[in-house]
């Protein structure tokens, strides 16, 4: 019983969805483009298999994808600086980091569309689908 109690702790996807959130100026100084929608999408190996820059409508599809971009290791390093912390990822399937612009910046409508794929492919995935957010909010400080 012990040893069925220790299977099932070990099965468990430990892998949690982080909500980030970054102002313009950091977002700028960092090393991912200041834009959004943004997607970066790993298999369950931490491998970098689809990266967008803008909305896409196609996102289901990039699931299939199995090549990993040779760029991976680099963009694994770029989002680890940026969330100043080790990536977590989802060991039974995949993780996506999406960045996005706070409604409060403005109107992204780009954005909010991708948001609603998102929500969309999260239901039919279930589990096998991590996502991270990275929000890009308000600043307090402005420069003249």
């Amino acid at each position: 019983m012990k040893y069925l109690v220790l299977i099932a702790l070990l099965s468990i996807n430990i892998a949690a969805a982080k909500e980030y959130q970054f102002t313009h100026e950091q977002i700028v100084a960092s090393p991912i483009n200041n834009s959004g929608p943004q997607i970066f999408l790993f298999d369950q190996s931490q491998k970098l298999t689809f990266k967008s820059e803008r909305f896409n409508s196609a996102l289901l599809s990039k699931f299939k994808l199995k090549v990993a971009l040779p760029d991976s290791d680099t963009v694994k390093e770029n989002l680890q600086e940026l969330l100043n912390e080790p990536l977590t990822f989802n060991s039974t399937g995949f993780t996506l980091f999406y960045v996005t612009i706070s409604p409060d910046v403005g109107p992204c409508k780009p954005c909010r569309d991708q948001e609603a794929l998102i929500k969309k492919i999260k239901s039919r995935f279930k589990d096998k689908l991590e996502i991270h957010t990275i929000t890009i909010i308000q600043s307090d400080t402005y420069k003249d």
